[in-house]
């Protein structure tokens, strides 16, 4: 009986082993400053399948369950330059640490006129 019982609980243990890798790190600026709610994404290059998330508040993602494979990594976040990172290879119970360092983007600025109206009392110096 004491045997049947251990034989059923290491089962149980070897059962809940995990196999899939967890991706993590911290995205930051140029100064080393953290980069709160940048999105990243991580896509199996084999099959195609991506994986998202938003950084928390101090820069730190994860993204856990991932089949063992190859992957490409990016990060997107308004004002910096995209960051693309792969092959990134993830084998059986990885946790693989990935530090992005995200550079200032160029501005694209647009204007759009709505209507001819000035904005500023020229003739008085007032505003309104």
């Amino acid at each position: 009986m004491r045997t049947l019982l251990l034989a059923y609980l290491l089962a149980a243990v070897l059962a809940a082993q995990e196999y899939r890798a967890t991706l993590l790190g911290t995205v930051t600026d140029p100064a080393g400053a953290a980069v709160p709610m940048a999105s990243v994404t991580v896509t199996n290059d084999d099959t195609g399948v991506s994986s998202r998330t938003k950084c928390n508040g101090e820069g730190g993602y994860q993204i856990p369950y991932l089949q063992p494979g190859v992957y490409t990594l990016e990060v997107t976040h308004a004002g910096f330059k995209t960051h693309r990172r792969g092959p990134i290879e993830l084998r059986v119970n990885d946790r693989a640490k990935i530090d992005v360092p995200l550079e200032i983007g160029r501005a694209a600025e647009q204007v759009t006129v709505v209507a001819d109206a000035p904005l500023i009392e020229d003739s008085t110096g007032s505003l309104g």
